[in-house]
């Protein structure tokens, strides 16, 4: 039996057909010579606005966005580098397979077969759990950095490597103290008449808040910086307070004994917006001058200093504080951001014009929601800290069989490498889904090469500063046999049969998950015509009023007891003889390991050393030498300068020769709050060349 259509309706699909084809064919077409919209996808406080320029199919230039509010009309050199790197000889273009003569090419057929049949195998036979994931923050997206764990929720669990390598104790600290982490928008510096860069060096890694800054001490502002080493932010600021490293929770308790003895608190904060359960604030109002000098030496300052720094905040304000991502990497590291927290509330420079304790900024994770794509059962999760993996993995019931990384670096970015590489090489079956073979694909047994930000639709935003939205426009096509992950994991659902995983295009999760903001205004298609939006959300003041995001709305104050605990550790602590505390440091050059193409440093890496730090140590500019800790030991070349710490070496992140990252002398260990890794609690020796 045959169905014929009618003649019109044939003529009407037939033409429909051919406006789809020109269409097409005109958006190919306009392709190859024009601008995008799209966003720079590391993972910086910055998240860039770019335009994309393209001609005859191929991405020739990347540059700042100026009709964002953030980004203006410039970039660092990572972000124009972007075109370099996109195009390097050492992009991955096929999927490859470990085996016994090295990574060898293999098609996406067998690639797809292989990494199917290994998951199946591993759920049958130790459950979903046996399933690892590790998304990163490497690459940008809302996609990008969310169809793994949804894949994996269909599946029905998974084991996830979670915690924090950056941020997660402050995070926690702020979210404690105040319900949530907002910032204020940068054009409220305007109003301040006090900034105090507390270990964010913005010269280097936030390099966009430079201008509201130098705008700001162009009306009379006084600019602090407390930072253990002289960075390129030190020209901005008229004070350089050069403490010692880990000691910033000492200067936070001088600061705040300082300002409750002398007066200097807002007493009205005090009585209305603040919960301290644990009498903090009359325990700091009644220590004696024993306290206070014992905290005041900690930091290496003056007591001058400190008071004219309290003065300063207290009475001269409105004064805003912009936090950096070092100072908690400690094991104290949310507690010294609950100190810090504390100050600023307490000298009333929270909730006001000019004011504000800038940490993170999560505004924007409030406009998305992916429910649509989660099954209606919640999946089975099991984390393994990142700050301490190869303990967990060792531990771990059900096994690891397969792992899944996304997005990161982990046998160079995590603590403890030597330990974490191994616990790695353990697991039966390793995937890493990136752009160059780094140092953890080279020992995964299967590589997918993945698509570029410009390569593929998404949506490009931060919760660490601003609160832009960014529409990353799909550009230009990718080379050789690249995949994004939406389509991975959507032929990988396919393949295990996982019949409740959405089958919709990338564009329709995108206009999805944006829906929540529709009743705001901000829809897909709004953000995909205009290229960049602002948050409609975000406030030019966090915290207006001292109305905060705690269940009773009030400022939490950490318990006194923790405090008394920390002030303990100043009698009890003794460093090692002959040992030197390492701070492993962001610098301009690169992001973690990311490095633009053809910029990687090669030879040792530097040891950043005070000349006073060299004479004790008896070691010279250009030497050669060995830093060794009880776990392992890393060759390294010693570079002596004075903007290095008087009391601590340092060396870049990221840096090392092959297969001998920094991190080999990081420790493994978890701060107080967060699951945050405590990279700055290592101690070296310095031992001659073998």
């Amino acid at each position: 039996m045959s169905c014929r259509l009618p003649v019109l309706h044939c003529r009407q699909l037939l033409f429909r057909m051919e406006r789809e084809v020109v269409a097409t064919e005109k958006m190919a077409s306009d392709r190859q010579n024009r601008v995008f919209p799209s966003a720079c996808p590391y993972n910086c406080f910055d998240c860039c606005s770019l335009q994309v320029y393209v001609e005859n199919g191929r991405v020739i230039k990347v540059s700042a966005n100026a009709a964002s509010v953030y980004t203006g009309n410039f970039l660092c050199k990572k972000g124009t580098a972007h075109v370099q790197r996109m195009y390097s000889t050492e992009r991955l273009r096929r999927p490859l397979l470990k085996t016994a003569a090295g990574h060898v090419p293999v098609s996406w057929e067998k690639a797809f077969a292989l990494l199917a049949g290994r998951i199946r195998e591993a759920v049958r036979r130790y459950g979903p759990l046996a399933v690892g994931s590790y998304v990163g923050d490497g690459a940008a997206g809302v996609l990008k950095t969310t169809v793994q764990k949804v894949f994996l929720a269909h599946l029905g669990g998974y084991t996830e490597l979670a915690g924090s390598l950056c941020w997660g104790a402050g995070l926690a600290a702020t979210c404690l103290d105040m319900g949530d982490a907002r910032s204020h928008h940068p054009s409220d510096l305007r109003h301040a008449r006090v900034l105090v860069l507390w270990g964010r060096n913005v010269a280097e890694t936030n390099i966009h808040l430079v201008p509201y800054i130098r705008q700001a001490k162009k009306s009379g502002c006084r600019v602090y910086l407390i930072d253990p080493r002289r960075t390129f932010t030190a020209g901005l600021a008229d004070v350089h307070l050069q403490i010692r490293p880990g000691t910033d929770w000492a200067l936070a308790a001088a600061c705040l004994i300082r300002c409750l003895q002398d007066g200097l608190a807002d007493e009205n904060f005090i009585a209305h917006r603040l919960c301290d359960k644990t009498g903090i604030v009359a325990w700091l109002a009644g220590a004696g001058t024993e306290i206070y000098r014992a905290l005041v030496t900690a930091t290496g300052l003056a007591e001058e200093a400190v008071a004219s720094f309290t003065r300063d905040i207290a009475a001269g304000g409105p004064a805003s504080c912009y936090l950096g991502y070092g100072l908690q990497r400690y094991r104290h590291g949310g507690l010294t951001v609950r100190t810090v927290d504390l100050l600023w509330a307490l000298t009333g420079n929270i909730g006001i014009a000019g004011g504000g304790i800038n940490y993170a900024n999560r505004i924007n994770g409030k406009l998305f929601d992916f429910s649509f794509a989660l099954p209606e059962k919640e999946p089975a999760v099991r984390r393994v800290r990142l700050g301490c993996l190869a303990q967990d993995l060792e531990a771990a019931d059900p096994p690891l069989a397969v792992l899944l990384v996304s997005g990161a670096n982990p046998a160079s970015q995590l603590p403890d490498s030597k330990n974490t590489g191994q616990a790695l090489a353990r697991i039966p079956f390793t995937v890493c889904l990136d752009h160059f073979l780094t140092e953890t694909a080279a020992a995964c047994d299967l590589v997918l090469p993945v698509t570029y930000f410009t390569e593929t639709e998404d949506i490009i935003t931060s919760g660490m500063w601003n609160s832009g939205l960014n529409y990353a426009a799909h550009c230009s096509d990718p080379p050789g046999e690249c995949m994004s992950e939406f389509a991975i994991f959507l032929e990988l659902a396919d393949r295990l049969n996982l019949h409740t995983y959405p089958r919709l295009p990338a564009r329709d999760w995108l206009e999805r998950c944006l829906a929540p903001a529709e009743a705001m205004g901000l829809s897909f298609a709004r953000l995909q015509a205009f290229g960049h939006l602002d948050n409609p959300l975000q406030q030019e003041v966090a915290w207006a009023g001292g109305r905060f995001a705690t269940p009773d709305g009030l400022f939490h104050a950490l318990d006194r007891k923790e405090l008394e605990a920390m002030l303990r550790t100043l009698q009890e602590q003794e460093q090692a003889a002959g040992t030197l505390n390492l701070l492993t440091v962001h610098w301009h050059g690169q992001i973690h390991s990311q490095h633009p193409a053809g910029s990687r440093e090669g030879g040792l890496p530097l040891l950043y050393l005070h000349p006073e730090m060299a004479r004790q140590f008896n070691v010279a500019d250009g030497q050669e030498v060995v830093a060794a800790t009880e776990r392992a030991c890393l060759k390294v070349k010693i570079a002596v300068t004075a903007a290095a710490s008087p009391h601590a070496a340092h060396l870049r992140q990221g840096t090392g020769e092959p297969g001998r990252p920094v991190n080999l002398l990081t420790p493994p260990g978890l701060s107080d709050l967060g699951c945050q890794a405590v990279y700055n609690t290592a101690r070296i020796r310095l031992l001659p060349q073998a």
